[in-house]
């Protein structure tokens, strides 16, 4: 009789061995990938699809492991269940509850979700998985898409490249860069009930905010992080407290635009432009600019693998190594919880323009993502476009959705259109 065969085990990428040591039964850094289809969807269908493209995903579908030193991810071949979506976005991960994955994939009227553990991948590693799972469903439908675009082939295995840890290829390997940055001003406001998550989504034309954006010779990007930066000072000059804290917006980079790779893991790098505003009143198109010269300034590669490279020395100190997995999540998560979400006020993600084979574009409706809630209350902000919209989204565990209804009505009193809906109730 055969021997059980030995399960395939890999090292958690340098982005992602924070998120396990500060992980809850009641909290996780998540997010959230969706498609809007042309039809409902048919969960027979959507079970096989997914049945089909877990193997190609392993990194996805892994399961977490303890070591003595590290956590790591095991090959994890049980089934994932596809559920009929339910109650608020984002609820907590429990992966004993679904075959000790942390992914989960959703399913509600004519929209397919994936909420994913951030330890996993990055939102392009995401969109990849969504882009595959959505084809092969539309497969099942009847549809025949090619295998591009970041559709990847179900016939094929993957590639070591798609499941490399980019991070150790970087340059400038031992580089140190000092960390120190000033706390962030935090937004007021009162926490929601447990495992309530409120999302607000914004629809506009993207030909008029790249409009606008050109008209301040900035991108889109800089454009939407100084407007989000400008409303934060707005908001921060009327309250009572934290008048004098820097405002500050993280804003990832997708580095795969500075060292080609496949990997469909985390490969990202968060930089916080900042405005202080005990330096005076600034106007709008002030902000917009010292938005763009800042992120000119850091999305530079030697800046940004400099800044990466200093995360990967830490890891590989020498002492830090020989800590006990026990020791290292008791002060993680301390260092977390004191610095983690205290040095910027808000995220916005940006995941650039989707594009889908022409084949899937049709059956498309719109494109969403969004991040989960923060440990303390937070506003996070997400981004993308698909064909000529594009989309802005919103989503936090504070009652009152101060940030939001600052940034979209400060769209439209600029001359843009936007469609605003909700989830909130009340």
């Amino acid at each position: 009789m055969d021997k059980k065969a030995t399960p395939i085990w890999f090292k958690l990428d340098n982005a992602a061995k924070i998120y396990p040591s500060v992980r809850t039964e009641n909290w996780a850094s998540i997010y959230r990938v969706s498609f809007t289809l042309d039809a409902p969807i048919e969960k027979e269908l959507l079970e096989k699809a997914a049945e089909d493209i877990l193997p190609r995903f392993p990194t996805m579908v892994a399961r977490l492991r303890r070591g003595f030193f590290w956590y790591y991810f095991e090959e994890n071949t049980r089934p994932i269940k596809i559920l009929k979506e339910q109650g608020h976005p984002l609820m907590p991960l429990r992966p004993r509850e679904n075959g000790y994955h942390f992914l989960r994939i959703l399913y509600y009227d004519c929209r397919i979700s994936m909420e994913a553990f951030h330890a996993l991948a990055d939102g392009s590693g995401a969109m990849t998985f969504m882009k595959t799972l959505v084809a092969r469903y539309l497969y099942y439908k009847g549809v025949e898409i090619p295998f591009e675009e970041g559709v990847k082939s179900v016939f094929e295995k993957p590639t070591r490249g798609e499941m490399e840890d980019a991070h150790t290829r970087l340059p400038l390997k031992g580089t140190l860069l000092s960390r120190a940055e000033k706390k962030a001003y935090q937004l007021p406001g009162i926490l929601e009930m447990p495992h309530t998550l409120n999302v607000v989504r914004g629809e506009m034309d993207l030909n008029a905010v790249t409009v606008k954006a050109k008209e301040l010779g900035v991108t889109l990007t800089e454009y939407m992080a100084g407007t989000v930066l400008y409303c934060l000072l707005q908001i921060q000059k009327r309250g009572k407290r934290d008048l004098k804290r820097p405002v500050k917006i993280s804003v990832p980079v997708n580095m795969r635009r500075f060292l080609k790779t496949d990997s469909v893991r985390n490969f990202s790098y968060y930089t916080n432009v900042s405005i202080d505003p005990r330096l005076g009143e600034y106007t709008f198109p002030e902000v917009v600019k010292l938005t763009h010269h800042y992120l000119r300034y850091a999305m530079n590669e030697k800046f940004l693998f400099a800044g990466m490279a200093t995360n990967v020395a830490s890891e590989q100190n020498l002492f830090v190594r020989a800590v006990p997995l026990f020791l290292k999540n008791v002060i993680m998560a301390g260092y977390y919880r004191k610095f983690g979400e205290a040095l910027c006020t808000t995220t916005l993600s940006n995941l650039g323009k989707v594009t889908v084979p022409a084949e899937m574009a049709g059956h498309i409706k719109d494109v969403q993502v969004f991040l989960g809630p923060g440990m303390r209350g937070r506003s996070h902000a997400s981004m993308l476009s698909f064909g000529d919209r594009l989309y802005v989204y919103f989503s936090r565990n504070l009652r009152d959705p101060l940030l939001e209804k600052e940034f979209f009505c400060f769209l439209v009193n600029q001359g843009i259109k936007v469609t605003v809906a909700g989830n909130q109730e009340g």
